[in-house]
């Protein structure tokens, strides 16, 4: 658990914002689905860990979408997640894909709230009562605020 390692150096006080996040470390499996194509699925799994110094978390994925049981695409990506000094209560996240992508995200993360966005893409979360389980759904951007509901998705901590 990261608690004093989260020392804002400048004030010298245990940074809370960072401490949220410490319902994150360790592996998660995922799972999504299609409303409109049941045969469809997505299966893999998260893992999320504190860097050295634990003023960043890393967090590396990896997510199959499958058609009928067959693997039809196959994604990867490295997410590097840190305080926004902009906006109180959110993160920034940088992340690395497989496919030579990269983009910044905005994490909001509460005691109930797990919420991920670009401006692309965003996920609407929440934990269970005892942060062990995240359900929500992605959605796309059509522009201009616009968003089209994408899939489900749940993850679950591994014990």
């Amino acid at each position: 658990m990261a608690t004093t390692k989260n020392q804002d150096k400048s004030s010298g006080t245990t940074n809370q914002e960072l401490l949220i996040l410490d319902k994150l470390p360790g592996k998660w499996t995922v799972e999504g689905w299609f409303k409109s194509d049941p045969d469809t699925t997505v299966s893999g799994s998260e893992s999320y860990f504190w860097l050295p110094g634990g003023y960043f978390l890393q967090s590396n994925g990896e997510t199959n979408t499958n058609f009928k049981g067959e693997e039809i695409s196959k994604y990867e990506g490295t997410m590097i997640i840190g305080r926004n000094h902009l906006q109180a209560g959110h993160f920034t996240g940088h992340l690395f894909d497989s496919g030579g992508g990269s983009g910044e995200w905005l994490y909001e993360v509460t005691e109930t709230v797990f919420n991920i966005s670009n401006c692309q893409f965003r996920f609407i979360g929440k934990f269970n009562q005892d942060n062990t389980v995240i359900t929500g759904f992605w959605e796309v951007s059509k522009g201009e605020g616009n968003w089209k509901f994408w899939y489900d998705k749940k993850m679950t901590k591994q014990k």
